[in-house]
């Protein structure tokens, strides 16, 4: 599969992440590849581990492959092959994958495309999206980590106050969201989410009772 050479660094970076590794009986009768997209805040992390419990999966999270190979002292040029990598590991182990990674890149969804019909496994893409005002609510209210776990920590911007994580994570929204919402300047303007025909399930996350009830109904068509 892996078409791009790794690294000695980012070669370190899959082994150990192969090696912490733990692939749960899977509840599906095929194997299920879960690609999730959506914004950073919009709660594609916890739909993703919600979701694996309801299949019997294994997450792969792209920022944690980002923070190991931070650690390593080198780029974030090959995450997405390192994360390629540890799925086809999990897929030859028999297992499901939910990666905790934002599939809106055509280019990424055909890679994982091609992976998951060569394995023989059914991919599905699954969106989070919410309201932008509890998005933001939530990038501010985060606890952040420490810089040894955390992506957004560590992060360098040029904001020297309190809150650099949260500056560096609304960056990263502000950044993304043309790609998942368009602007409607009618009535004082709004963001509005772009249909995408690609999309199996959306989970709106605005209300925090409501989504895991969202996410049950998604993991118990996939058992059938």
């Amino acid at each position: 599969m892996q078409e791009t050479k790794l690294t000695s660094k980012e070669k370190k970076v899959f082994e150990g992440l192969t090696r912490r590794l733990k692939v749960p009986k899977r509840k599906t009768k095929v194997q299920v590849v879960m690609g999730m997209v959506g914004l950073v805040g919009s709660g594609v992390t916890s739909v993703a581990r919600e979701l694996t419990r309801g299949i019997g999966a294994v997450v792969l999270d792209a920022d944690d492959v980002r923070v190991l190979l931070r650690k390593e002292k080198t780029g974030y040029g090959h995450v997405r092959e390192i994360v390629l990598e540890l799925a086809e590991h999990v897929l030859a182990q028999g297992g499901n994958i939910v990666i905790d990674s934002d599939h809106i890149d055509p280019n990424k969804r055909n890679k994982l495309k091609k992976l998951t019909k060569d394995r023989g496994a059914e991919l599905y893409f699954v969106r989070t999206v919410c309201n932008p005002d509890v998005m933001l609510g939530r990038m501010i209210t985060t606890h952040y980590g420490s810089t040894s776990k955390d992506l957004f920590q560590a992060s360098e911007t040029a904001w020297r106050g309190k809150y650099g994580a949260a500056v560096d994570k609304i960056r990263e929204f502000w950044r993304r969201t043309p790609l998942h919402y368009f602007w409607n300047s009618e009535n004082g303007g709004s963001w509005v989410s772009k249909s995408m025909s690609f999309i199996y399930a959306e989970i709106d996350t605005t209300d925090g009772k409501k989504w895991k009830a969202e996410v049950k109904q998604v993991a118990a068509k996939l058992l059938r």
